[in-house]
């Protein structure tokens, strides 16, 4: 059984191969991303209804607090200042640790039990 959370391995998943923000995880956990080939537009769909945006930026304030993720750069692209100001969570961009990623990696999302 995995020591993460099923949200805790979406937030990871969801910066397994780049630099995300809150906005970005939340949208990758909880819509469908739904490209219009015929008009160049898309548009999202919710597939979580009950998982809030604050919950989201909990989550991802306890990882890095447990060394799981990491600030990677503020919002203008700074290098982080410290977390004694929680607005790092709104502010800046993620990355996982190499612990994080061991523990992502080792999981397998089908123990996570669905959480819609």
């Amino acid at each position: 059984m995995s020591p993460l959370q099923p949200i805790d391995w979406e937030i990871l998943d969801a910066t397994a191969d780049d630099f995300e923000n809150l906005e970005q995880i939340y949208l990758s956990i909880c819509f469908e991303f739904l490209p219009d080939e015929s008009t160049g537009r898309h548009s999202y769909r919710r597939i979580r209804g009950t998982l809030l945006l604050q919950e989201v930026a909990d989550r991802i304030r306890s990882l890095v607090e447990m060394g799981l993720l990491a600030v990677a750069m503020d919002d203008e692209g700074h290098p982080p200042s410290g977390r004694d100001d929680l607005s790092f969570v709104w502010k800046a961009w993620f990355t996982m640790t190499p612990e994080g990623r061991r523990l992502w990696a080792a999981a397998e999302p089908a123990d996570l039990v669905e959480w819609k």
